[in-house]
């Protein structure tokens, strides 16, 4: 008798519970609703980051001729007995400054911008743009020869390469200049939002002929793009004027646009995008001409500090990163989120019903939250809530769909769930358990 009455005074405190909360403080009163994950079109869907592979390194540099091809600010050594040098002496010795190029003999004499070289007592420069050093010799032979200067026999004429023409580019890093390793993994998920942790590294390199591509200035300012870096580089051609063209046509369109219009893509043909990572079945969309750098020209990697997605609820407000290289799904996104999956019973503080019989409380009973709501944006600045349930997302692939940048993932209960909880959390169970069960 004296248990039946306890269980009825019980099973009474619970209903004056439930009506002093009311529904109002049970249940949300504006519940979000929107699409079922298998509705969801394409175009909102986030295309797979794991099947891509690295390129081919070798596609980021140029095919040096053999030999070497002269043009513009090519520096030769060139000694002409009796005319570059006397007769009775031995010609100059002139090491290479930068160690590339065996040590030349003569007296150093640049190539002109337009590729031609000016010589002692000759009326035309000879033009030597495209020509090999052995090739050089033979013209310039030829027009002392045909000027009556030498002798066609018997006359000294040496030409050697002394500098070859470089090519001054500027390097922009966002990524820190591509440290790779543990240092950089901890310093990119421990990233705060501080200009120290954010601020990038620049470089003007000078770049050997046949040497000015984008592998060789990659590996001159710290390696590829890590970790924390967009899985490409940006190539800026050195014009200012077709820049500020491109720029100012942007801004008049942008400026022009309806509020239900799309902006129309607008190519810049200063820039050239290069991935460093392909789907196998992707086919490049550059040419090695895009990977030869020029006078000028800015190599950029930029950071992908804007690849993350937000998450709400009971996940608690937080910004996480998403993985470069491979993909995240929304049950993946709960798990490192600090959220729970599985949708099962969760019974006391070590759960599993591991306190059962113990006469520990298991007030804090709790069926864990299945409902994920994922808003993603939308053309138009709009926004788009997704349906998700977790139990279930288990047995259904099609409902793990993949996180975008800019995704916020916010996990809740069900109605159900709520209820049930509610249920959980008001009636000591370990009381009854323990009378009778364990028989206490």
């Amino acid at each position: 008798m004296f248990c039946a009455r306890k269980w009825t005074l019980v099973l009474t405190l619970g209903l004056m519970s439930l009506g002093l909360t009311g529904c109002t403080g049970l249940m949300p009163s504006n519940r979000l609703e929107g699409l079922n994950a298998r509705r969801i079109p394409k175009n909102l869907l986030e295309p797979p980051r794991s099947n891509k592979e690295p390129l081919d390194y070798v596609m980021l540099r140029q095919d040096a001729p053999n030999p070497y091809l002269l043009d513009a600010y090519d520096t030769l050594g060139i000694y002409i007995e009796g005319i570059l040098g006397k007769e009775d002496e031995p010609p100059p010795y002139l090491p290479d400054p930068l160690g590339n190029v065996p040590p030349a003999i003569g007296y150093p004499i640049p190539i002109r911008r337009d590729g031609t070289l000016v010589l002692p007592l000759l009326k035309e420069p000879v033009e030597l743009k495209g020509k090999t050093v052995a090739e050089a010799q033979d013209i310039i032979r030829e027009a002392y020869v045909k000027e009556e200067l030498i002798q066609p026999e018997g006359f000294r004429i040496l030409v050697t390469l002394y500098r070859p023409r470089t090519y001054q580019v500027i390097v922009i890093r966002e990524d820190g200049g591509g440290e790779l390793g543990r240092a950089n993994i901890e310093r990119f998920q421990a990233r705060e939002n501080s200009a120290s942790n954010e601020r990038g590294t620049g470089f003007i390199l000078d770049m050997p002929a046949y040497e000015n591509d984008v592998l060789h200035a990659l590996m001159e300012t710290g390696g590829l793009p890590g970790i924390d870096a967009k899985p490409e580089v940006k190539v800026l051609r050195g014009n200012f004027k077709k820049s500020l063209t491109t720029a100012k046509t942007r801004a008049e369109v942008l400026k022009n646009l309806g509020t239900c219009e799309l902006a129309p893509p607008t190519d810049n043909p200063n820039m050239v995008i290069i991935p460093t990572r392909l789907a196998p079945e992707e086919i490049p969309s550059f040419t090695q001409e895009d990977v030869i750098l020029g006078e000028g020209d800015v190599l950029v990697v930029e950071a992908r500090n804007r690849d993350v997605f937000y998450t709400g609820g009971l996940l608690g407000g937080a910004e996480v990163p998403l993985p470069r290289d491979y993909d995240l799904d929304v049950m993946a996104a709960i798990a490192v989120s600090g959220g729970q999956l599985g949708g099962g019973f969760r019974f006391g503080v070590a759960g599993n019903f591991s306190s059962f019989g113990s006469g520990a409380s298991l007030r804090g009973s709790t069926i864990a939250p299945t409902e994920v709501t994922i808003i993603r944006e939308t053309p138009f600045n709009k926004q788009v809530p997704i349906k998700i349930n977790l139990r279930k997302a288990l047995a259904d692939p099609s409902q793990r769909i993949l996180i975008k940048p800019g995704d916020v993932v916010i996990l809740d209960y069900t109605p159900a769930e709520v209820w049930a909880n509610i249920f959980l959390n008001t009636f000591p169970f370990n009381t009854l358990f323990d009378k009778l069960i364990f028989n206490r």
